[in-house]
């Protein structure tokens, strides 16, 4: 909790994942809360937590490759 009110930005990596990551989704649901920004990195399609919609509210910026992440961080903080 603290590492996410202290933070300007998450970036979520939920690639390869073959069942839910309930901390990871409780960290992005903290950030939602707070209004901070998260870049996900996950499948297209068959993630496990793809298709829920809480979730799909909580994802402001979705990717798919962990280089695509790290660019949207940088661009959101301005660097």
């Amino acid at each position: 909790f603290n590492d996410v009110k202290r933070s300007d930005a998450l970036l979520v990596n939920l690639l390869g994942l073959a069942k839910p990551s309930l901390g990871t989704i409780m960290e992005l649901a903290w950030a939602y809360a707070m209004q901070k920004p998260a870049v996900v990195i996950i499948e297209e399609s068959g993630n496990p937590h793809d298709g829920h919609p809480m979730i799909h509210e909580a994802i402001p910026f979705r990717v798919r490759t962990l280089d695509e992440g790290i660019d949207a961080v940088a661009v959101i903080l301005g660097r």
